[in-house]
């Protein structure tokens, strides 16, 4: 199988800024998931007492949680990798596009991850 991910990744050296917005993102931090631990920032989806109306109209956001993780994107890989996505090809974008996914000092990366069976050969062996 695979998975396109179109994502925003937490910068280590903040602030982050896409374009006129500056998302609400905490300082950088240290999750755990599975005996790992990944770097990122917590990210504000909602202010504080949002309605379920407005959660249902958001194009972008979360509908559930208020806050959100953004891993950095060494974190995205190793976690990808980690839970069986071996290949992963990085779409890039010339930055002479002016398109507002083709700058990486913004966060926004996409990625093509591909989770392959492992290859079994009665030749090759591990």
């Amino acid at each position: 199988g695979f998975l396109v991910l179109d994502t925003l990744v937490a910068l280590e050296d903040g602030p982050q800024t896409i374009g006129e917005w500056a998302p609400e993102l905490s300082g950088m931090q240290t999750f755990p998931f599975r005996g790992e631990s990944y770097r990122g920032r917590l990210y504000r989806e909602y202010e504080a007492g949002a309605d379920a109306v407005e959660r249902a109209f958001s194009t972008t956001a979360s509908h559930a949680n208020d806050l959100s993780v953004w891993l950095t994107e060494d974190a995205l890989v190793s976690l990808l990798a980690r839970v069986g996505f071996e290949q992963l090809e990085k779409q890039v974008f010339p930055r002479s596009a002016d398109n507002w996914w083709s700058d990486p000092s913004e966060g926004r990366v996409l990625y093509v991850a591909r989770r392959r069976r492992r290859f079994a050969s009665s030749i090759f062996r591990d």
